[in-house]
């Protein structure tokens, strides 16, 4: 056998090399067989059977709608050289154009120049134009003067076969015979290499040669027909072939040594049939980027139980419980969870960059082999200090958990530090600069907000592989410096190692730069600016996380710049060869041009980062600042098609003949037409996958890893996490600390204490126990207490990690061993705590262990004895990541860490090869058990599972299969069959702990409630009722809620009596009552007996007696609360409550409110009979003499005289922020409001008075208010249930009954709503909330993430509970109590609101067609449904009913209507050219052209108030204020006048969100005043630029109105408007008559605060000074009483 050769002339095709990893592939055949042989080696690397489609005429993108963020580099000296020659050439002065013309040809780099028609053309390519055009006698002379220097050069780069010298000869004297030469030879070596598309562009240039006819030959067309044949172009190789025989048929060509015809190579070449073989797999080298390609490594699915892992830190700053409980909050709060931490592997080595630096492990035993140090100033190191400087400075605080936030954001956003590189030597690294610290009134705050600027600089550093010790370092914070040049530089990411190169993208001071170092000491060989960019680096938040991943293959190095253009760079000649540009999602924001101009609009749907994959002839592109994906042909840059990509998708795979995106949606295109093949939803990746074969292995959320097979066009589940129930340690496993430990409360620095030479002989002795240093004799001791111990280490156990655990640690707790931060624990009030202290244990010697607590509120200190024992390094699942394959393992990267897994059919293989041999166990039965879960052949499993729970033999072996045996029973439950109570009684026999017994009953009652046994089902919901713990447990059919076992259990009874038949109804309704009987009238007793069965309608008459009962023992507040849900029951309850609320209103002086219920009541049937005997006609009567209202009501007898004004011009740094009241209002509440001032205070008025109370935490002020944000909860309403007001005020949240003037129950910043801290747990805040008045808010995502402030939103209240809102999390809190009822996760998008009736919550999309309904008792989604209302005319929502006006003909009908039924609940008419307003939250206004006002309640549309007023000549155009005071109503109506016969309508729109809180009305028109009493219109008076001030409080006689007085300025032109103002007017204006008592003129008013009325005098509070004005009440005259009700305009 021997290599085949084709030879023709000096060209020779050697062995072919076919850029296959450590593959050299060699045709060896017999030379006999000449013919079939030569067919074989033209086809050697042939893509496809038959010839492909015709590919697409080629185009580039669409235009870009954003503007350009690029322009291409021009060389001004060659732009200059190029003008000359065309001038020369006009001018016929052929020698000078010809050295213009070769200088810029001869110039080292090439670069871009503009033509005559503004385009951008490389520089070379115009001056090879401009030669073509010189006439032939010019043409010899430039044969003659520069071919004999081509000739030298080419027979030197020929001897040396130096592909440098041979392009830049050819691109250099392209005319010359020489070049043809060159490019012949070029090509070849290039061909004989694997270079296929450089060889492309060598073979091609040739036919642009003025001497292509001549010199052409058929040996040229083989080549490049073999070529294209490489490349995967069938159609194109065909067609060069067919011009062989048609340019030369009587050629012959020379194959082995032997010499045939053209035409019969042709022939057999036709009868070949060419076998589908793809040469073009996919490698990975480094972070994202690829080089020359090889086949897809074989394999199967990882078994995802690591062999090994390592945490993200080891540093012992970081509380890994917490990182992992935030990184699950990440899950749900975030969409983009696709980590940028990625390893590498490299001869049975992994390497990956952590938080602790670089780390190298060995691949087989998971040993860490060298970490580097952290580099001075680096990011890393930044985040290493903010750790322990905020965990020392703060303990518990939402500032603390910003530092673990902030470094998850690092983790998972900043693909360019976290980017490696690798050769055989050297691994490289990027590190960026740290922010500055912040200033010292600052020191709260971490982190970086998108719009903030931040260093344009960062280093990279080689490191030596076997030791990990810097080898060279570059950049700011690098200490070697081997090149100025890179200094400055801001490195792009994904250091690439090709062809003994070091490749980079960088930008220096706006020139994008392909940097060519050596990789031995990382000085510069070479620089290629490709662009220019607009702004610098730090304009734009993602240009400094986002890694630029370069693909090498073949030579050519693709480079995407992320900024709107890619490049493709010619690595022999350094030279560009094309650039694409497509139209990116970069927008320039105007809002934050002073700090970061360029902002993506919607960062949740952002691609993530993908480096360009090549295959074939193609190459597929999709860059991270566009949501296209692209495919182009890679030899010239040409768009052969783009599509569409999946939302926060990336490029994950590209096969022979396919692209698979992955994203929200998994997609898979045809690689040739970009047609859809297949789509599918498996969930959201959490990693980036791995093509194992045809198969991608794809880690997606769930920690399930599926497999989506290319060929088949379809996805299975692949493997997913064992599962592990709860393992209890037992007894005999545990290494006890000793019971007698030293315990001091002085203070010590760190490392002094937990020292192994620390003398603590003065500390006293104390023993761990419950109530901690509390029943040690330290009782209400806050602060810091310090522990140790001395106890001998075990001996170590191979395969075992040592694991130091307490079960309660009352505080924030540090750990120490041997003087060594072992670990940190945040998590509160009696919780537990666990470290692995395996590398800081001296085995069989003496350890000190030291444990330092931090406790603040309640007993603190250790509850129990520490103790260690051994587990087993398979027994912590590790949620997939990012995934390569190396020497039969898959090794993962993700924000939890690195591990490795093993294959899953190998690890079975081996498994059950030693059960052949060796016989069975129960440790090979236990993990062929958990491999058969993993790939879900369950029943399998279990069989495993339940033999070797019988041969185990010691207590941890028998524990972790009972744990794992329980969860696979529990999960085969979830499909019945005839097993499946037989599967529940086994399970819950091995059921251990609250937890497990929980599970058991929820399944049961699942299980009957699917079977259609509610009877059943509802016993088994009670004993899971009866045995929950307090506090939250996880919904059982529904993962997004967590919810009180007692809300559970209500909600669960009321859905299995709403399913059952009327038999089953009465059975479930007689449990009830039994136990209804057996209660009695206890009242603790009831309300117990309530929470559990209150949902019931039978419950209804008991809970109204419960209310009777409350309402008698003085407890009115939460009578009234249970009365008021009551009111919206059925007939015969609604009408016993609204009776009751009436009988308490009454007691309570409330008569107003007593009124309001009883017109409620009288709409109800008149001959109901009430629970007390009456009738509702018999009992209305009662009240009948007490509510009679004289319509005609005389005028007061009384006028208002001024007595004295004094005026005080000290400041009043004093500024009030008003906050509106909410929710179902009743007339208690009308003209109400609160304000909040810098004082830590706040003040609620109403009609009544007012009430003022300051926090007890701001009693001493608050130092600035602007900057007054603190943690906690916040809100811009304040909602009413009852006469309860719930408000949130300064980080606290409060429930309040103004009429007591008593706070009912309160929570402060540092409450506990999460369970593990308060405030301490999870991500910072992602979302503004809008509250709506009429019962509900909008979400709205902010554009940056948030590190100083953690604000959870008060968005409403109801009887059913108090809603919160904290990021994509609802909380209702108990309204009686204020503890946590559930809380809900949601998966909010942009623009969604939510509205709120008393039973439900409404969330409705952002298209405003899809309903979601929860119930607000529980949490529980009761209903999901498309909204049948039409949502886009004019209207909006109230309390869950959406309020709309429509105009038919000359009639405007308002309406009120369910959202998913079209229920209208009232409707009325009015004329078409009526105008609205809104003068509270829960009432409509509106007055007819002809003068008619009137008020509609948005509960019942009933009118409320009515009066008629002179005709306004035409509706009213503009936003109508309106207000409450006393028996007055105020209208201030705009003096615009519509002119379309048409009033405000428009504005009916904007009634979500506006609603008048301001205390300041700005007035140009007409204030009208009417008496409510007398439904009469008192006065109406003209204002120009008048403000009117509201009262705050008390109301008040008087009115007070201002407004600015602007005099001629010196200078003043004629006919200028009067420019400058001189003072105030301040008018007095007595409330009931309008008549003006008093007016004078102030030098300046300044911003007024706030008016209040103190029992005959008016304060008003403004920033330039107070006001006091005295009033007093005279007998009225006649003369005075009168006004003119149409005053005209002063």
């Amino acid at each position: 056998m021997s290599s085949l050769y084709v030879t023709c002339g000096d060209w020779s095709l050697t062995p072919l090399t076919c850029a296959r990893r450590n593959n050299l592939h060699t045709l060896e055949t017999c030379a006999h067989d000449v013919s079939h042989l030569l067919l074989l080696v033209v086809l050697l690397i042939h893509c496809g059977a038959t010839a492909g489609p015709v590919l697409q005429k080629a185009g580039r993108p669409q235009q870009n709608k954003n503007p350009p963020l690029t322009v291409l580099p021009e060389d001004r000296e060659v732009a200059r050289w190029l003008g000359q020659a065309k001038k020369a050439l006009q001018e016929k002065s052929w020698t000078v154009a010809l050295d213009r013309i070769q200088k810029v040809l001869e110039k080292d780099s090439d670069s871009y120049y503009k033509n005559e028609k503004g385009e951008s053309v490389l520089a070379r390519k115009e001056g090879v134009f401009l030669l073509l055009q010189l006439p032939p006698s010019v043409r010899k002379l430039y044969d003659a003067q520069y071919e004999p220097i081509a000739r030298k050069l080419l027979e030197k780069a020929k001897s040396e076969r130096d592909l440098v010298a041979l392009g830049r000869l050819a691109s250099a004297y392209p005319l010359t015979r020489s070049a043809w030469d060159a490019g012949d030879f070029l090509g070849s070596l290039l061909l004989d290499e694997g270079r296929l598309a450089l060889a492309v562009r060598a073979f091609q240039r040739m036919f642009e040669h003025p001497d292509f006819k001549k010199l052409a030959n058929p040996m040229l067309f083989l080549k490049l027909s073999f070529v294209h044949a490489g490349l995967g172009n069938i159609e194109e190789s065909q067609k060069t072939l067919d011009r062989i025989g048609a340019d030369f048929p009587k050629a012959h060509i020379e194959v082995g040594g032997a010499r045939i015809s053209v035409k019969e190579f042709l022939s057999k070449l036709r009868q070949v049939h060419i076998a589908d073989r793809s040469l073009n797999e996919i490698t990975w080298t480094a972070f994202l980027a690829r080089t020359a390609s090889f086949h897809t490594p074989a394999g199967s699915p990882p078994f995802l139980e690591p062999a090994w892992s390592i945490p993200m830190s080891q540093h012992g700053k970081i509380d890994l419980y917490v990182w992992e409980q935030m990184l699950r909050s990440r899950e749900q709060y975030q969409k983009r969870r696709l980590p940028a931490v990625f390893p590498l592997a490299r001869d049975g080595h992994v390497y990956a960059k952590t938080l602790d630096g670089l780390t190298a492990v060995n691949l087989e035993s998971g040993e860490v082999l060298w970490k580097t140090e952290l580099l001075p100033n680096s990011y890393s190191e930044y985040l290493k200090r903010r750790f322990l400087t905020f965990q020392e400075s703060f303990g518990i605080s939402a500032t603390n958990v910003n530092v673990y936030s902030l470094a998850q954001d690092y983790v998972y956003g900043n693909s360019i530090d976290f980017s490696l590189g690798m050769d055989q030597n050297r691994i490289y690294s990027i590190d960026a600069l740290a922010p500055p610290d912040p200033p010292q009134n600052m020191r709260r705050f971490v982190g970086v907000r998108q719009n903030d600027k931040i260093p344009a600089v960062n280093s990279l550093s080689a490191y030596d592989l076997k030791s990990g010790k810097t080898v060279w370092s570059v950049g700011v914070t690098g200490d070697q410096d081997p090149d100025a040049e890179l200094v400055g530089s801001y490195f792009l990411g994904a250091p690439l190692v090709a062809e003994d190169k070091l490749l980079i993208l960088a930008d220096r001071s706006g020139e994008i730069i392909l940097w060519i170092l050596d990789p031995k000491t990382g000085s510069k060989r070479a620089e290629i600016v490709l662009c220019e960019t607009s702004q610098p680096t730090n304009s734009y938040y993602y240009r400094q996380r986002d890694a630029c991943p370069i693909t090498v293959v073949e030579g050519i190095a693709y480079c995407p710049i992320q900024f709107g253009r890619l490049f493709a760079v010619d690595l022999i000649t350094r030279s560009i060869l094309w650039d694409f540009e497509y139209p990116h999602g970069i927008s320039n924001d105007q809002r934050n041009r002073s700090l970061r101009p360029y902002v993506y609009p919607k960062e949740a749907l952002r691609s993530f980062v993908s480096a360009p994959i090549v295959s074939g002839r193609f190459l597929v592109l999709s860059p991270v600042d566009s949501r296209k994906v692209y495919c182009l042909e890679r030899t010239t840059g040409k768009q052969v098609w783009s599509a569409d990509a999946p939302l926060s998708g990336f490029l994950a795979a590209v096969t022979a003949d396919k692209v698979l995106m992955v994203g929200a949606k998994t997609e898979l295109f045809d690689l040739e037409t970009g047609k859809r093949l297949w789509e599918c939803s498996p969930g959201h990746p959490v990693g980036r996958g791995i093509l194992i074969g045809n198969v991608y292995i794809l880690p997606v959320d769930g920690k399930r890893v599926i497999g989506i097979d290319l060929a088949w066009q379809k996805y299975l589940v692949s493997a997913r996490v064992p599962l592990m129930g709860e393992v209890h340690i037992p007894v005999s496993e545990r290494i006890p600390s000793p019971s007698k430990w030293r315990f001091s409360i002085a203070q010590y620095s760190e490392r002094d204490w937990a020292a192994s030479d620390f003398n603590d002989h003065i500390w006293r002795n104390i023993s761990p126990s419950p109530g901690g240093w509390h029943s040690a004799g330290f009782r209400n001791y806050r602060g810091t207490g310090y522990y140790r111990t001395v106890m001998k280490m075990p001996p170590k156990r191979e395969g075992k990690r040592l694991m130091l655990h307490s079960d309660s640690v009352d505080g924030s707790a540090i750990f120490y061993l041997n003087g060594e931060q072992v670990g940190v624990h945040y998590m509160g009030t009696q919780q537990g705590a666990e470290f692995d202290v395996t590398e800081f244990a001296n085995p069989e010697k003496e350890n000190v262990l030291g444990i330092r607590i931090r406790n603040t509120t309640g007993p603190g200190g250790l509850d129990s004895i520490p103790y260690l024992y051994f587990r087993n390094s398979f027994s912590s699942p590790h949620v997939p990541g990012n995934l390569i394959v190396h020497q039969g393992k898959i090794i993962s990267a993700s924000a939890s860490g690195v591990a490795a897994y093993p294959m899953t059919d190998e690890i079975l293989e081996q498994v059950q090869n030693q059960i052949d041999e060796e016989g069975k166990n129960a440790e090979r039965l236990l993990l062929r058990g958990k491999i058969l879960l993993g790939k879900g052949e369950v029943r399998s499993a279990l069989d495993d599972l339940l033999a070797a729970r019988k041969l185990a033999k010691d207590d941890i072996t028998r524990e972790s299969l009972r744990g794992t045996l329980f969860q696979a029973l529990i999960d085969q439950t979830r499909q019945i069959d005839e097993k499946t109570p037989a599967f529940l009684k086994q399970a819950n026999e091995i059921a251990l702990g609250e937890s497990e017994q929980m599970q058991v009953l929820e399944r049961f009652v699942w299980y009957y409630t699917q079977q259609g046994s509610p009877v059943e089902a509802f016993k088994f919901a009670r004993k899971f009722a009866d045995s929950a713990r307090s506090g939250l447990i996880d919904c059982p059919s529904d993962i997004d809620l967590k919810v009180s076992a007692e809300r559970w259990f209500a909600g669960k009874v009321l859905d299995l009596w709403q399913a059952a038949s009327d038999e089953e109804k009465k059975v479930i309704t007689a449990e009830f009552e039994a136990e209804s009987k057996k209660v009695g009238e206890e009242p603790k007793a009831v309300n117990g007996l309530l929470r559990l069965y209150g949902q019931l309608p039978a419950a209804d008459s008991v809970w109204h007696k419960y209310a009777e009962l409350l309402a008698v023992k003085g407890d009115w507040q939460k009578a009234e609360t249970i009365l008021l849900r009551l009111s919206d029951a059925e007939s015969r309850v609604a009408a016993d409550a609204l009776s009751s609320l009436a009988r308490l209103y009454d007691r309570l002086g409330l008569v107003e409110d007593r009124n309001y219920f009883l017109d409620i009541l009288s709409q109800k049937d008149k001959t109901l009979q009430l629970t007390g005997g009456d009738s509702v006609e018999a009992f209305l009567a009662k009240f009948h003499d007490r509510r009679k209202k004289t319509k005609d009501v005389d005028e007061p007898q009384t006028d208002i005289e001024i007595t004295d004004v004094k005026v005080s011009n000290t400041k009043e740094n004093y500024y009030v922020q008003p906050i509106g009241v909410s929710g179902r209002s009743l007339p208690y509440f009308r003209g109400s409001g609160i304000n909040l001032d810098r004082r830590g205070s706040f003040e609620f008025y109403n009609e009544k008075g007012a009430w003022n109370l300051t926090l007890s935490r701001f009693a001493g002020g608050m130092p600035n208010f602007y900057y007054g944000r603190v943690d906690g909860f916040t809100g811009q309403w304040a909602f009413t249930l009852g006469h309860q007001l719930y408000v949130s005020a300064f980080g606290s949240l409060l429930a309040i009954a103004p009429v007591s003037r008593e706070i009912l129950w309160h929570r402060g910043p540092a409450d506990d709503l999460y369970s593990g801290g308060g405030l301490s747990v999870g991500v910072g805040r992602f979302t503004n909330v809008r509250p709506i008045p009429g019962g509900g808010f909008r979400v709205q995502r902010n554009s940056y993430q948030s590190y100083r402030y953690r604000q959870i939103h008060l968005v409403g209240a109801s009887e059913g509970a108090v809603l919160l809102f904290d990021s994509n999390e609802l909380i209702a809190l108990e309204p009686r109590s204020g503890s946590i009822a559930w809380r809900r996760y949601l998966k909010v998008v942009n623009n969604s609101e939510f509205h709120m009736t008393s039973k439900f919550l409404f969330e409705i999309s952002q298209s405003r067609r899809d309903l979601k309904i929860y119930r607000l008792s529980d949490g529980v989604r009761v209903a999901q449904k498309s909204i049948v209302v039409n949502l886009n005319q004019s209207g909006f929502f109230h309390r869950g009913r959406y309020v709309s006006a429509q105009i038919t003909g000359e009639i405007m009908q308002i309406r009120s209507q369910d959202l998913g039924s079209q229920r209208v609940f009232w409707q009325i008419q009015t004329q078409k050219n009526a105008s609205i307003f809104r003068p509270g939250p829960n009432e409509l206004g509106i007055i007819e052209p002809a003068g008619r006002v009137f008020i509609i309640s948005f509960d019942t549309g009933r009118t409320v108030f009515e009066a008629n007023m002179p005709s306004l000549g035409g509706g009213i155009q503009g936003y109508i204020y309106s207000w409450w005071e006393g028996e007055q109503f105020f209208l201030a109506l705009p003096v615009i006048r519509s002119t379309s016969n048409q009033g405000n309508i428009n504005y009916i729109r904007n009634f979500s969100h506006m609603y008048q809180l301001s205390p300041q009305v700005s007035i140009t028109g007409a204030l009208c005043c009417f008496n409510v009493p007398a439904g009469k219109l008192a006065w109406k008076k003209e204002m120009k630029n008048f403000i009117v001030y509201r009262h705050s409080g008390r109301s008040s006689p008087i009115l007070i109105a201002s407004r600015r007085v602007r005099t001629k300025a010196p200078n003043q032109k004629k006919g200028q408007k009067l420019q400058m103002i001189n003072g105030f007017e301040l008018k007095v204006i007595q409330r009931d008559t309008g008549r003006i008592i008093h007016q004078r003129k102030e030098s300046a008013m300044g911003y007024l605060y706030r008016v209040w009325d103190e029992n005959g005098k008016v304060v008003l509070v403004s920033s330039k000074g107070t006001v006091r004005i005295k009033y007093r009440r005279v007998p009225r005259t006649p003369s005075k009483g009168k006004t003119d009700k149409t005053e005209k305009k002063p």
